[in-house]
């Protein structure tokens, strides 16, 4: 995003895939929000549109999300 003074930002999202998880999610001054939610719940969220499309296609079977 460019501001009009020409300043530009760059959000960055990062997004774990798990099945199990065992513990408390714990917040930093770097994080707005944290929290575990269903697949069937991300359309309802306003994604940053940015990352949206991918996100949305993975929804949508179009494309892998790819686990390392």
């Amino acid at each position: 995003m460019k501001y009009p003074n020409n300043d530009e930002i760059y959000g960055i999202n990062i997004v774990f895939k798990s099945s199990e998880y065992v513990g408390t999610l714990n917040r930093s001054n770097e994080s707005k929000q944290l929290e575990f939610i269903d697949k069937g719940e991300i359309p309802c969220l306003k994604l940053n549109h940015s990352h949206s499309f991918f996100i949305i296609d993975w929804l949508n079977g179009q494309s892998e999300l790819h686990v390392n």
